[in-house]
């Protein structure tokens, strides 16, 4: 979790470098999953809870935040495989077919939704909503510029690059977090 940590501080001041300190480390996904990843998201789903300080339970009921916690849980764990699902797919078309490998395509996608996860935290622990925070997520967008090296992007494709990753990392997530809600309400 240490190395886990460090590696996304590292994303967050200064992306190329982190992107370089992570391909050096060469640590397997399912690691990062097991050692990182999910006690993130497990984290971010408890993060919702905080709402009962500031705002209390008539403001929140209990069941609702339940539901939310479980809802915010799953919308980064399928977002993590549907995005692993579309990589190994449709990721040949814009990186060198013998340098990407599906392990760094793996551990760029679970990077780059533990940082949409930490930004869900911020969300949830804030009182109020900011514009701000609401913008972060954009934030992201320089991250995954900053790893095509990472995960061997021609330079010609760096535009589709760019849309496949924003189709595949950042909007499942929000979609599936829309779609639980709007139906659990």
């Amino acid at each position: 979790m240490v190395h886990f940590l460090r590696y996304i501080s590292q994303l967050v001041m200064s992306p190329s470098h982190g992107w370089e300190d992570i391909a050096a480390r060469s640590e397997k996904p399912a690691e990062i999953a097991i050692n990182g990843f999910y006690p993130l998201l497990g984290l971010t789903a408890c993060s919702v809870f905080a709402k009962l300080f500031y705002g209390g339970i008539r403001l929140n009921p209990l069941s609702l935040l339940i539901e939310e916690a479980v809802v915010t849980f799953v919308m980064f764990f399928a977002g993590y495989f549907f995005a692993s699902f579309c990589w190994s797919v449709f990721a040949g078309r814009f990186s060198a077919k013998t340098e990407a490998t599906e392990k760094k395509q793996d551990t760029f996608i679970i990077y780059n939704l533990s940082l949409l996860a930490i930004i869900q935290i911020i969300e949830n622990v804030l009182p109020i909503s900011l514009s701000l925070v609401q913008f972060l997520p954009l934030f992201i967008l320089v991250v995954i510029w900053a790893g095509h090296t990472y995960v061997c992007v021609r330079p010609q494709s760096m535009l589709m690059f760019m849309v496949f990753a924003v189709l595949t990392i950042l909007v499942p997530p929000y979609a599936i977090f829309y779609i639980f809600m709007t139906f659990l309400q």
